[in-house]
């Protein structure tokens, strides 16, 4: 079935778009996928070629770096009735610049808060910043389980 002037028109594009990436950025032709509809693989490749310009050029930051840098009070700077809302207030500052930190079992709001400013803050990670794209960490692949039942 001969394709109607906008699909021709759409398919051209996407060629284009696979052209660039191909082209500037090394990416192989992903034939493997299956098929999709034209509109939804031109946004597709806009994404990837915006996601592969912000890598090529945007390097390494910490994640402290790509918050802001906001003040951040230390452990012993907080008195237990505010570390609630301490966590809370970071938690957020890091969910508005689209980081996530996932976990698998419980962990106490004090180890949490270390956790993040201790060690996530200064944690390396690629300055990207896409639309719809999250950056995120599990707390186990930094602190992993151990101990009999640690995997079950």
């Amino acid at each position: 079935m001969p394709w109607s002037g906008d699909d021709a028109i759409q398919r051209a594009l996407i060629e284009h778009k696979r052209q660039i990436l191909r082209e500037e950025f090394g990416v192989k032709a992903w034939d493997s996928f299956a098929p999709l509809p034209p509109e939804v693989e031109n946004e597709y490749l806009d994404q990837v070629i915006e996601f592969e310009r912000q890598y090529k050029t945007g390097g390494v930051t910490t994640v402290r770096h790509f918050i802001g840098n906001p003040p951040i009070r230390r452990i012993d700077q907080i008195r237990p009735g505010e570390l609630r809302n301490e966590l809370r207030w970071l938690t957020e500052m890091l969910n508005s610049n689209n980081i996530e930190v996932h976990f698998s079992r419980p962990v106490p709001d004090l180890e949490l808060y270390r956790f993040v400013t201790e060690e996530l803050l200064d944690y390396p990670i690629d300055n990207v910043r896409i639309t719809g794209m999250t950056h995120a960490f599990v707390f186990e692949e930094f602190h992993p389980e151990t101990g009999s039942d640690a995997g079950l």
